[in-house]
C-alpha cells in the first residue's frame, strides 16, 4: 500500500495507531489508520481507511468502477473515540454491497455518532475541502483512489440535505465558513441553514 499509504501520511501526518481486526477479533478486508496530525491540520486527528481501494466499487448511475478510500477527521481532544469501529462498519459495508459512496451522499441519521451525547448524527460525502487540491486522489498500482471525507453532521443538516440538495449545503458551508475544528466536533450545533433562494 505504499502509494496510498505514503501520500495520507504526507498530508495528514505519520501513521501513529493501525486497526486490522474488528471488536469481535474478525480480521477486516482492510486497515483503519491514526495519523498524528500534518501541517495542513493543526489541532486535529485523522483516521483513514487503508486497502479499501483494493476492492473495485461501482459508482452508481455511470455504472464506472470506482476506488476508494474514508477519512475522518476530528478535533484533537476526540483522538480516542471509537472511530476504527465506525470505519470498519462503513468500509465493510461498502464491501459488502460493491456500491460505491459519492459527493453528497448521506449516510444515516443513525444515532448519536462517535459519543454517546452527540448532536452528530449522519455522515456527508465531501471532498477534503480543508486540504490541499492533491490530497483529493492518488495513484495505486496505475489506478486512481478517491479520498472521500466523511463529515458528520446532525439531523436538520442531513434533512437539508436531502430537501436541497448537496450543492445548497455546500454553498452554505462556504458562508458559514466554520473553523474545521469547529465543524468536525461531534458536540456542536447545526450550522445556520435557510432554503435556497
Amino acid at each position: 500500500m505504499g502509494g496510498v499509504l505514503e501520500h495520507l501520511e504526507r498530508h495528514l501526518g505519520p501513521a501513529d495507531a493501525g486497526w486490522s481486526r474488528g471488536a469481535d477479533g474478525s480480521r477486516m478486508p482492510f486497515q483503519v489508520v491514526r495519523y498524528a496530525g500534518g501541517r495542513h491540520l493543526p489541532g486535529m486527528v485523522a483516521f483513514s481507511t487503508l486497502g479499501l481501494s483494493r476492492r473495485r466499487l461501482r459508482s452508481p448511475p455511470s455504472g464506472r468502477d470506482v476506488r476508494l478510500e474514508l477519512l475522518m477527521l476530528l478535533p484533537e481532544p476526540w483522538r480516542e473515540a471509537p472511530v476504527p469501529t465506525i470505519l470498519q462498519s462503513l468500509g465493510r459495508g461498502l464491501v459488502e454491497t460493491r456500491i460505491a459512496i459519492r459527493r453528497g451522499d448521506v449516510i444515516g441519521p443513525q444515532g448519536p455518532l462517535v459519543v454517546p451525547d452527540a448532536t452528530v448524527q449522519s455522515f456527508y460525502t465531501a471532498l477534503p475541502a480543508y486540504l490541499p487540491d492533491e490530497f483529493a486522489t492518488c495513484a495505486e498500482d496505475g489506478y486512481a483512489v478517491a479520498i472521500a471525507w466523511l463529515l458528520p453532521i446532525t439531523v436538520v443538516e442531513a434533512r437539508y440535505v436531502a430537501r436541497n440538495g448537496w450543492s445548497a449545503f455546500e454553498a452554505r458551508l462556504a458562508e458559514c465558513d466554520p473553523e474545521l475544528t469547529d465543524l468536525t466536533d461531534p458536540l456542536r450545533p447545526s450550522v445556520p441553514l435557510q432554503p435556497p433562494p
